[in-house]
């Protein structure tokens, strides 16, 4: 079991290193804190399916993402 949750462990710091990117992309457009990025990104993880990694369909991920900063 050990080896299984150090692999989901490694994905996971995958995915938040690939965010890091999309993050920057939004704070450059929204001219807002990374906090309240990270808080949409994670609000658009529960709203579409638990955990799922922008990156899946980052353009409407953004579409979404920068409307839910501007309500925040």
């Amino acid at each position: 079991m050990i080896p299984l949750l150090q692999e989901v462990k490694k994905w996971k710091l995958e995915e938040i290193e690939r965010e890091k990117e999309f993050v920057k992309l939004v704070i450059g457009r929204n001219n807002t804190t990374e906090n309240k990025v990270w808080e949409a990104i994670k609000w658009w993880k529960l709203k579409n399916k638990w955990k799922r990694g922008v990156d899946s369909d980052d353009a409407k991920a953004l579409r979404m993402i920068e409307r839910r900063i501007k309500k925040i």
